[in-house]
């Protein structure tokens, strides 16, 4: 029988774990995604659900008992929305009972269910903003109730990095806002060397104090607008969002004062107030270094073929080149003048969009090169890699955590052969830790391994005939999934030395990157804005749709869907050309006793039978070949 004070003691524990639990599941993880985006490379694009759950929209009380739209803002806790001052000040403060904030809104007038709508309880001035000179251009208002977080309902992460703005020239952040549309908008702008800002209209940025503001470039079409202001200039660091500025005062044309989109803004930089926000927000939202990157790896696993990735090929090219290992690439720059390229670094094909190599390989203005234990580069292609080829396939990655393994067995490494463009695997053993610092810094160079990095050395024997590759060649791991041997990739060389004899090669360790790799990969869809035409293409796709699915459609049989419109490439050229093989030429042979032809058209071949040809070429008194 338990005593009652053993009852209570039980009890009391459990109520501890239980208050500790939901006090952690409590905690609002600041700049997070809640819905799947889709990866966006168009500008001016109407913004989706859930996308940018953080944008606010300030609404001022009119005289007809509505509310008319004024700014933007960015919700930065459960209470508090960040804006520019200049959004809530006119001579003086704007009185809180005027103004209202709608959260989750698509659209400048309607509501939808993401929609919720508060009202303002306190504004918070800058102490030293100056409405004439546009100094300290930010505020706080601090709403009536907390905000309800949902998935499209989220706050942003303050920027807490390096402060520094040349740390983000050259980069490109996102704003959000209505501008002078009804639809809430979003757009890429470059971050811009401040001098070169004021250079580029000095009437106008000579007269704010720059050196509290961030420029951001325009392009023609696109940029910051009117009703854009107050609204955040967003970057995303390693899977979260952070508002690094606020959009503070955007140059009108001066017969109307209607914003232009080619020239630069001035946006407030969020950096040097930090201090100055944290005394009116809930410090548990910022960000801390324990909020790992969030992963939708079953998302993520429809990017990757896992029945055919790091699988070796046997096939013979002309020339007598044999690819066995088809996922490795070459980065370099070419030469047009003799059409030869100059060979940098190898890289790692993980998908047909993606591969993955050493970042001091690439050009790359943020890159800090103290920092070589996050020597690593994701590589998007602009054409997709041809893995029909044989010559071409990605090794395999470990997506999911239950594949991943922190075991050292079964490593080899890549090198050249004696054929050209054919490449073999050499076993390499791993090299403790302790081991390898010891080994180099017995020749006096210190090497700092941590979790980021990890040595092997190739046997006397394997390191005869290896042939070393560049800096980056890849460090791949065998196993056999489901029956099958396959490579995975398990780390890339950083010093050029993986056929080293004489001390240990350091690769980079791909674990350690995986979720940081895989959230950065994203889907290549191109998505349409809704101003383009492309309502007819949905019609003619449902009607051709529906016509397979009615009976006695004999028409469709002279059609293959399954090969039309497939181009081809010659490999045997220098250039591998692409051929359209649908495309052909429209002769006429005037008199058919002579073989003398004239080309009067091209034509397009539509199946075996048919191509189609412009109607006022045709005639009846000529003899027609195609």
């Amino acid at each position: 029988m338990c005593s009652p004070f053993r009852i209570t003691v039980f009890l009391g524990f459990v109520l501890c774990v239980i208050s500790l639990t939901s006090a952690q599941d409590y905690r609002v993880i600041c700049g997070k995604r809640k819905v799947k985006s889709v990866y966006l490379i168009q500008n001016g694009l109407n913004a989706k659900p859930g996308h940018w759950p953080w944008h606010a929209a300030i609404y001022y009380k009119n005289d007809s008992d509505g509310v008319d739209y004024k700014c933007g803002g960015s919700i930065i806790d459960e209470n508090t929305i960040l804006t520019a001052a200049s959004c809530v000040f006119k001579t003086d403060a704007i009185n809180e009972t005027d103004i209202s904030i709608y959260v989750g809104r698509m659209h400048l007038t309607e509501d939808t269910e993401y929609t919720q709508k508060y009202d303002a309880k306190e504004i918070i001035l800058h102490p030293n903003y100056s409405g004439s000179t546009n100094d300290n251009d930010i505020a706080l208002i601090k709403l009536t109730a907390n905000i309800t977080m949902t998935k499209f309902v989220q706050p942003v992460c303050l920027w807490t990095m390096d402060a520094n703005p040349y740390s983000i020239v050259g980069m490109h952040g996102t704003i959000v806002g209505f501008g002078s549309e009804n639809h809430l908008k979003q757009t890429n702008l470059g971050v811009v060397d401040t001098l070169a800002c004021i250079n580029s209209d000095r009437e106008v940025f000579g007269k704010l104090r720059m050196s509290e503001m961030l420029c951001v470039g325009g392009q023609e079409g696109t940029g910051a607008c009117n009703g854009d202001s107050g609204g955040g200039l967003f970057f995303e660091v390693e899977g979260k969002w952070f508002v690094r500025g606020i959009v503070s005062y955007i140059p009108g044309q001066a017969e109307n004062e209607i914003c232009t989109t080619s020239k630069h803004a001035a946006f407030t930089d969020v950096t040097k107030y930090v201090d100055w926000i944290k005394g009116f927000i809930n410090p548990e939202i910022l960000p801390v270094s324990s909020d790992a990157i969030d992963v939708d790896y079953v998302e993520k696993l429809e990017l990757f073929d896992l029945s055919t990735c790091g699988v070796a090929s046997n096939s013979i090219a002309s020339g007598g080149a044999q690819w066995t290992l088809p996922w490795v690439g070459f980065v370099g720059i070419y030469r047009s003048l003799d059409d030869t390229i100059d060979k940098r670094c190898v890289v790692t094909l993980l998908n047909e969009w993606y591969a993955v190599g050493p970042a001091h390989c690439f050009e790359n203005d943020g890159l800090d090169i103290n920092n070589t234990a996050d020597n690593i580069a994701l590589i998007e292609l602009l054409n997709p890699a041809d893995t029909s080829q044989p010559n071409v396939r990605p090794i395999c990655i470990p997506i999911v955590p239950k594949l991943r393994t922190n075991t050292t067995t079964d490593l080899t490494i890549a090198s050249q052969t004696s054929l050209p463009k054919s490449f073999i695997s050499k076993p390499v053993n791993y090299i403790d830790a302790e081991v390898c610092t010891n080994k180099y810094a017995e020749q006096g160079f210190p090497l700092f391994l941590a979790s980021k990095r990890l040595c092997t050395q190739i046997p006397s024997r394997a390191a005869q005939d290896c042939i070393q590759l560049k800096t980056g060649a890849p460090l791949q791991q065998l196993r056999r999934i489901n029956g099958r041997r396959q490579y995975f990739l398990r780390g890339f060389d950083i010093f050029g030395r993986s056929c080293s004899t004489s001390l240990p090669s350091v690769y980079s360790n791909v674990n350690t990157f995986l979720d940081w790799i895989l959230y950065n990969m994203k889907p290549n869809v191109v998505e349409k804005t809704e101003d383009t035409p492309n309502s007819e293409d949905a019609a003619i796709e449902d009607s051709w749709n529906q016509l397979h699915q009615e009976p006695d459609q004999k028409k469709l049989s002279l059609f293959k869907l399954d090969t039309c419109g497939v181009t081809t490439t010659n490999v045997d050229t220098v250039d591998d050309r692409i051929y359209y093989p649908w495309m052909g030429l429209l002769v006429t042979h005037k008199n058919t006793m002579e073989p003398l032809t004239y080309i009067e058209s091209t034509v397009v071949l539509i199946s075996d039978r048919y191509a189609l040809a412009p109607a006022h070429i045709v005639s009846n008194t000529m003899s027609w070949w195609v």
